[in-house]
């Protein structure tokens, strides 16, 4: 599996729960809703023959100031051992103070990546 596809399989639920949680709701304009960062253990490879991914996420923290809100997830990815584990933070913002990117370039495919005890860490 791309890496790529991994980060949205892990991250998309952070977004639902978020949704289901009413976050959004608590503002009178629109918001937007942006992941802020976080880091990530892959500890084995994805393939086909692994069945059914399930990811589990659990809300960790919740910060409200200014019209902003920050959440912070805890996630892992489970076909039958651990696969993917990570912590990460979105934002909601009135007035989008994160800049627009058009991609992260070379930075995110030029980091180093090391096999630990524990897995695979990259870092850009």
């Amino acid at each position: 599996m791309p890496f790529a596809v991994l980060l949205e399989v892990a991250l998309q639920p952070c977004g639902w729960l978020a949704a289901y949680l009413g976050s959004a709701l608590t503002s009178e304009t629109d918001i937007s809703f942006r992941n802020l960062g976080g880091k990530a253990t892959q500890f084995i490879k994805v393939t086909p023959d692994m069945g059914t991914l399930t990811t589990k996420v659990k809300i960790t923290n919740v910060s409200q100031s200014g019209g902003m809100i920050i959440q912070n997830f805890d996630y892992e990815m489970h076909p039958i051992g651990l696969v993917y584990q990570g912590n990460t933070y979105f934002g909601f913002s009135q007035t989008k103070p994160w800049p627009i990117r058009s991609g992260f370039g070379m930075l995110a495919v030029s980091g180093k990546c090391s096999g630990t005890s524990r897995g695979i860490v990259c870092l850009s």
